[in-house]
């Protein structure tokens, strides 16, 4: 971790704030009935069950999401539907009659069959566990049975104290038993664990301010008083409706007058910090989450955030230091998990720009000319990333150029035995004719033909390594292949030529003749002046 403190200009991918507030899909069911198949279970397997878009409504969003037969499709539903028929036995068995059951709201059946599969349930999957006892206490609220639905939630809660989705179901049947107190303390317990949640950030906001006006207005005991919501709150409230909408510039403003009234009023730092943030004015945000921090609210969040707004003011080694003591607090395993994956990702950075470096390197020695530095860096690069085959042909064309050939061959060879390609073989046997192994060169030269004839010169280069093989005939073929596709013309008719008059002995023979007529068009050509020098040479010492 000191190497990731001491570390500058870190990238990152993501902050702890969700620009848009949880989306409330829409569960689309689409039913193909075709009236002469329309079968029992086609029936049974609908669903009826909606979510809802207000955030109050929990347990049917719970139940919504989290039951697969609901996310089914029509096929998938019938072959569940079918599974649930007849003597049931297993937890599985009721547990998937249960989906079906919820997915069409018949409640008490569910309930029934949850039930069942608490019965049979043994210790061995404690998420399951935790979805039983949530569905049952969701089950109790939509039949409205509210003291077994609390009593259902506090089970969840005694198995995980950190279940979101508990206390959110829990503020609900709070609210249905007009247990106001109660309901704002789960929901901010709900926000402790889930403090990107604006729509239920909003919720509790106008709920005690809903709770306020309903105490002035209907005169009740002083006992039990509420004050008017205050300019800060009416202030905050504004806030929190435009950032749902992410107006982050309204939202900062009016947080910024709610701190102006009261400095102290809880939330007001960290939302108009999460509203800068948005709007790229890091160090501003990085001082409002510190104010945050030092209000002890959402002090995890707060550490996390304050450390990305410090990377991104380029402060780099201060917001670490916030990210490395996010990571080690156990506050909010949501955060603590993104912090762990922000350093992870740092980490990653770093040894990947130490990596880049060797590429740097080789770059800077590819303009300077220096050959041998170059090989140097890109072998170092490859001892760290042996599968990168691109710097690996870089490597093997540098070799090359410094006529190191037999280790260019050898990283070639390293290449074709993860992947054969035209190109590579082309380039071994452009290497292996340096060499003058005229064997090896034409196998390869082959191959890449047979793969993708379209590499330069490449049946020119065949051609010669033919000709040096005596296989006069076969040069012969490749010269007029490479004349033909307008390829190194001049060179090509000079060696088909030559490749003619070995392939006559007789110096008045066809063969001999067409050698001739290709030389002397060779002397006609002014593409390569050596090349147009040597035939005239040879043709003189032929006697012509």
């Amino acid at each position: 971790m000191s190497e990731i403190g001491r570390r500058r200009g870190v990238y990152f991918e993501g902050i702890y704030f969700n620009k848009s507030t949880r989306t409330i899909a829409a569960i689309l069911v689409v039913v193909m009935l075709l009236s002469s198949v329309f079968t029992t279970s086609a029936l049974a397997s609908r669903v009826t069950i909606r979510p809802s878009e207000e955030a109050s409504q929990a347990a049917v969003n719970y139940l919504a999401y989290n039951t697969d037969f609901v996310h089914e499709n029509m096929l998938q539903r019938m072959a569940s539907y079918r599974n649930t028929r007849g003597a049931l036995e297993t937890l599985e068995e009721y547990y998937s009659l249960a989906g079906a059951q919820i997915a069409q709201e018949r409640y008490e059946a569910a309930l029934a069959s949850i039930d069942k599969c608490l019965e049979l349930y043994v210790e061995e999957d404690e998420a399951l566990l935790i979805d039983l006892w949530l569905k049952k206490g969701c089950l109790h609220v939509m039949l409205e049975e509210y003291e077994l639905a609390a009593a259902a939630l506090d089970k969840v809660l005694e198995i995980d104290k950190a279940n979101a989705q508990a206390y959110l179901v829990k503020a609900q049947v709070c609210a249905s038993l007009e247990l106001y107190d109660e309901m704002c303390e789960n929901l901010e317990y709900y926000l402790a664990l889930e403090p990107d949640d604006h729509d239920v950030a909003l919720l509790l906001a106008q709920i005690r301010e809903e709770y306020a006006k309903s105490l002035v207005q209907q005169e009740i005991s002083p006992v039990i008083t509420a004050p008017q919501p205050s300019p800060v709150e009416r202030e905050y409230i504004s806030a929190l409706y435009a950032l749902q909408d992410e107006e982050y510039e309204l939202a900062e403003a009016a947080l910024g007058r709610a701190i102006e009234l009261d400095d102290s009023y809880e939330g007001a730092y960290y939302y108009r910090g999460v509203c800068r943030l948005s709007l790229e004015d890091y160090a501003g945000a990085a001082a409002d989450f510190g104010e945050s921090i030092n209000q002890g609210y959402l002090e995890h969040s707060s550490y996390y955030n304050r450390g990305i707004s410090l990377i991104m003011a380029d402060e780099s080694e201060a917001g670490l230091t916030d990210i490395l003591y996010a990571a080690e607090l156990e506050e909010d395993p949501s955060v603590q998990n993104r912090a762990e994956s922000f350093l992870t990702q740092v980490e990653e950075a770093e040894e990947e720009a130490r990596i880049t470096q060797f590429l740097i390197m080789a770059q800077l020695s590819a303009e300077l000319e220096d050959l041998a530095g170059m090989c140097e860096h890109l072998e170092a690069y490859l001892a760290e990333v042996p599968e990168d085959l691109l710097v690996r042909t870089t490597l093997a064309q540098a070799y090359f150029a410094a006529e190191e050939y037999e280790t260019a061959l050898a990283q070639y060879t390293l290449i074709l035995k993860t992947e054969q390609s035209a190109e590579t073989e082309y380039l071994y046997g452009l290497t292996a004719l340096q060499m003058s192994d005229f064997a090896l060169a034409e196998a390869a030269l082959s191959r890449s033909i047979a793969l993708d004839d379209s590499c330069p010169g490449i049946f020119y280069y065949r051609g010669v390594c033919r000709l040096s093989l005596a296989d006069y005939q076969g040069a012969v073929a490749d010269f007029t292949a490479s004349i033909l596709a307008q390829d190194m013309v001049h060179s090509s008719f000079f060696n088909r030529g030559i490749s003619y008059l070995m392939l006559d002995d007789d110096k008045f023979g066809p063969q001999y003749d067409r050698g001739v007529e290709d030389l002397r068009a060779a002397a006609q050509m002014d593409e390569d002046p050596e090349i147009k020098q040597q035939v005239k040479q040879l043709l003189k010492d032929i006697g012509y």
